[in-house]
């Protein structure tokens, strides 16, 4: 962690958005991952949407299935070759 991987990603992957044609970029993230929030802010995303999922909890074992909530920002980063 803290080693530049995932901005070196980015960064890659931005190239050959551009260098396909491509003029944004999209991702969605967990609202509360302050970490990946903040390393997408510093790359240029900024958050487009934010929305909630809910899971309905289904009986069964607590580690194959269960209930989850959550809130995921949906972010957008404009592309220019």
């Amino acid at each position: 962690r803290r080693l530049g991987a995932a901005r070196a990603v980015l960064y890659h992957l931005a190239i050959e958005a551009a260098a396909a044609g491509a003029n944004r970029m999209g991702l969605a993230v967990m609202a509360d991952n302050k970490a990946a929030r903040s390393l997408y802010g510093v790359a240029g995303f900024v958050v487009a949407h934010e929305y909630s999922y809910l899971c309905r909890h289904v009986p069964g074992p607590p580690d194959i299935v269960g209930s989850s909530r959550g809130t995921l920002a949906s972010a957008e980063l404009t592309v220019s070759a």
